[in-house]
């Protein structure tokens, strides 16, 4: 029995020419391994991932519930950290254009999500996008104030003692202050993550 696909009577109304999603090396690698979850648990993840999207300071899922995702998903931490990472992502992406559901199918494609998989995410945003669209409109926005900035690169050795190929990464502290205090943040981004990091900075000094 054909799974049918959510929305597809709905028509954009904006352009999908350019792509909603970076398709980084790592994004590539966390969309094939979303492609090997379980429908019916997918969905399930999804739909509290999106849940809780709007919520600055919590969680999707607590530290109990994600040990017990990985058992349940069969991954390990790292693999879990991706797919609920990832998996914001694209509702995030989603929510800033206000993609329809035909437009998110159109860009999930793109991104090389299988039909389940695509149908999974697209229920899931069909059902809760009023109303997530509505909450990130909503929220309160807690002032916060770069204050500094810190890098260093940081090479790593291959796991292969027969090619001791180096992989670099740049790795990046942020001070952050705010109203109880200040804050650091620390990232570490390859250069595919640095490259997609600096468009969308690009993106926001445009729309200032």
């Amino acid at each position: 029995m054909a799974t049918e696909e959510p929305g597809t009577g709905e028509t954009g109304t904006s352009s999908t020419a350019e792509p909603l999603f970076k398709l980084t090396k790592r994004f590539q690698a966390s969309i094939a391994l979303i492609n090997t979850l379980d429908n019916t648990k997918l969905h399930a993840v999804l739909t509290r991932i999106i849940q809780k999207l709007h919520l600055r300071d919590e969680d999707a899922f607590t530290g109990e519930e994600q040990t017990q995702l990985t058992g349940v998903l069969g991954l390990d931490e790292r693999q879990l950290d991706t797919v609920l990472d990832v998996s914001a992502y694209i509702f995030e992406q989603a929510a800033y254009i206000q993609a329809t559901t035909v437009q998110l199918k159109i860009h999930l494609e793109r991104a090389g999500l299988s039909k389940e998989k695509n149908i999974a995410f697209l229920r899931v945003w069909e059902s809760a996008r009023p109303t997530l669209i509505e909450n990130l409109k909503n929220r309160t926005i807690v002032p916060r104030t770069l204050k500094d900035v810190s890098w260093q690169l940081h090479l790593q050795l291959s796991q292969s003692s027969l090619a001791r190929v180096k992989t670099p990464s740049a790795i990046f502290q942020l001070e952050v202050a705010h109203e109880s205090g200040t804050e650091k943040v620390r990232m570490e981004l390859d250069h595919d993550d640095l490259f997609a990091f600096y468009d969308r900075l690009n993106v926001i000094q445009k729309q200032l």
